[in-house]
């Protein structure tokens, strides 16, 4: 006669617990995975938007992006030193 298990309710808790954990961990690989392969995607339009672009086109881009990455920095610097000397 097979035997019969029989569960306290911290044992069923304990299981149902690990079983949530294992739901949620397929759950996140899923989502990683979606996640890369959007990656993945994005990079490869990047890859070849860049490369049909010219020369020219691309340097002038890149010095925009550049001189616009300094003056937000600029910007951001002079506001947190202005409010550190009680300017702000």
């Amino acid at each position: 006669m097979p035997s019969k298990t029989n569960y306290t309710d911290s044992e069923k808790e304990r299981i149902y617990t690990i079983v949530n954990i294992k739901e949620s961990i397929i759950a996140l690989e899923h989502d990683v995975t979606k996640i890369h392969q959007n990656l993945k995607r994005i990079a490869r339009e990047i890859y070849y938007l860049y490369k049909d672009m010219a020369p020219e086109d691309f340097e002038k881009m890149l010095r925009s992006d550049i001189d616009e990455m300094w003056n937000n920095f600029s910007e951001k610097g002079l506001i947190e030193s202005e409010k550190l000397s009680g300017n702000g």
